[in-house]
């Protein structure tokens, strides 16, 4: 319908493809002998890029987003606690199948967001565009007890429905 409608020809890329992609954009000028990591949250799925320097080498694609948690968890206006602990069991749970457990070893310091969710998360919770593990979880278990109403005070109105999925997964 989409080249009907536009004349475009459209192709579907894989997870690993976006991914591969996701990757090459976010690690453009960085060091070579640096190790990174990358997480991009999207609304069906999650992509994890470890890449020494500027060349990935592992590279994960779940199927694990943002808004298939909101489906799933968030369909209430304030999410109850025994919710979010749901949420939680069922993203490590997702997490850990995907990744490996351990997952994989990585020398990475940083982790580098690339997703709109991740962007928007950060500018709430840290300072300067960034934000470590503690301003995480608090902005976690602040969102969670804000009604959708309240969390649409601070992001647009779809970022505002689906930013506890996504805080959960980072």
């Amino acid at each position: 319908q989409l080249k009907r409608d536009t004349g475009f020809d459209v192709n579907v890329i894989s997870g690993l493809e976006e991914a591969r992609l996701i990757s090459l954009a976010a690690l453009s000028g960085r060091a070579a002998d640096e190790e990174n990591a990358i997480i991009d949250i999207g609304g069906g799925s999650t992509e994890v890029i470890v890449a020494a320097g500027n060349v990935p080498r592992h590279v994960v694609s779940m199927g694990l987003g943002a808004l298939r948690l909101y489906e799933h968890f968030e369909r209430a206006e304030k999410m109850k606690s025994r919710e979010l602990t749901l949420m939680r069991a069922y993203v490590d749970r997702a997490i850990r199948t995907d990744l490996g457990e351990p997952p994989p070893e990585t020398e990475a310091k940083t982790v580098l967001g690339t997703s709109g969710s991740i962007r928007a998360l950060v500018r709430w919770a840290g300072e300067n565009n960034r934000a470590d593990r503690a301003a995480v979880r608090s902005a976690i278990a602040k969102l969670a007890r804000m009604s959708l109403s309240e969390r649409k005070k601070h992001f647009s109105e779809r970022r505002a429905e689906v930013i506890v999925g996504a805080a959960v997964i980072l």
